[in-house]
């Protein structure tokens, strides 16, 4: 049992339905999951993209090749790459050789100097309905690709 403990503020997610291009309230992608999760929490006002949703239809190979050039084109628009992630930043990561899931930094770990960064993320996915997951598992550390925060953009409104 990991010590620790997911904040108050991700119970209202847990457990709710994947299904690709919802942003709530009773399913999410992986992104809006996210993206909904962190505007109502800290109020940053990142956009939904609603009008680009990947096509699952297509296949399980072109819906993650969509799903990255989504993700990559939001790390260019208001993102930034960080080394060691708080509660609120985003993390992105791999499935099979493609960058298409992330999900919401809820928990960070203390770590000594030089190791990775430990913590929990929120997270759904095709199959996994909204959980609390330690990213540094032996399921998920093999997958992280890195660490993202919200700076701002044409989709905020601050």
């Amino acid at each position: 049992m990991s010590a620790l403990q997911p904040p108050a503020f991700t119970a209202p997610y847990i457990d709710k339905l994947y299904c690709g291009g919802a942003a709530g309230p009773d399913a999410f992608d992986c992104y809006r999951l996210a993206a909904v999760a962190s505007n109502e929490t800290f109020n940053t006002h990142i956009d939904l993209y609603s009008d680009q949703v990947p096509d699952e239809s297509r296949g399980r190979t072109v819906f993650r090749e969509e799903s990255a050039k989504l993700l990559d084109l939001r790390s260019n628009g208001g993102w930034r790459e960080i080394a060691q992630p708080v509660v609120g930043d985003f993390i992105l990561l791999r499935v099979g050789p493609h960058h298409c899931h992330c999900g919401l930094v809820v928990a960070t770990a203390p770590r000594p100097v030089g190791a990775p960064p430990a913590g929990l993320m929120m997270h759904i996915h095709p199959g996994i309905n909204v959980t609390n997951v330690e990213w540094h598992s032996s399921e998920w550390a093999r997958r992280v690709v890195g660490f993202h925060r919200w700076s701002g953009g044409a989709s905020d409104a601050r």
